[in-house]
């Protein structure tokens, strides 16, 4: 990113830095590191709850998938608001991106057939019950 002051290309100050958004710096490039979404998991004991925050994601745009103990989260954030132009005007300053994201979190002990999903209001909700114990046994010889 080039920095004009009165017509002339200077270094960037401290100042400079901190009014960039974020999305100019390289960690910030969509990748799950970068822009993510915001989660909570609770162990409730026989199940576990996770809650995450999608603003901005429809519930078509967000996938659920377990294997191996590892459910993987991907969502698709759109922004609303129409094409830029004379009648909707020009950003100043843009915050708000569009993109996807992906978060991964390991379950080992839940159950991948008992495995319940909601989405509403921008909160998606997973709730993965634990695998019951298996019993021992005595076993006898032939």
């Amino acid at each position: 990113m080039a920095y004009l002051v009165n017509g002339r290309n200077n270094a960037p100050t401290i100042f400079d830095i901190f009014n960039r958004p974020l999305s100019d710096f390289d960690f910030a490039d969509g990748s799950s590191h970068g822009k993510s979404f915001l989660v909570d998991v609770r162990d409730m004991g026989d199940s576990y709850i996770l809650e995450a925050d999608l603003p901005g994601a429809r519930k078509e745009d967000i996938h659920l998938n377990f294997e191996e103990g590892i459910l993987t989260i991907s969502a698709s954030h759109h922004v609303s608001g129409g094409e830029e132009g004379q009648e909707n005007g020009s950003y100043l300053i843009r915050e708000r991106t569009e993109g996807e994201y992906q978060r991964s979190f390991r379950f080992q002990d839940a159950d991948p057939e008992q495995i319940s999903a909601s989405f509403e209001q921008a909160k998606l909700t997973v709730i993965l019950k634990k695998q019951q114990a298996q019993k021992g046994r005595r076993i006898t010889i032939a």
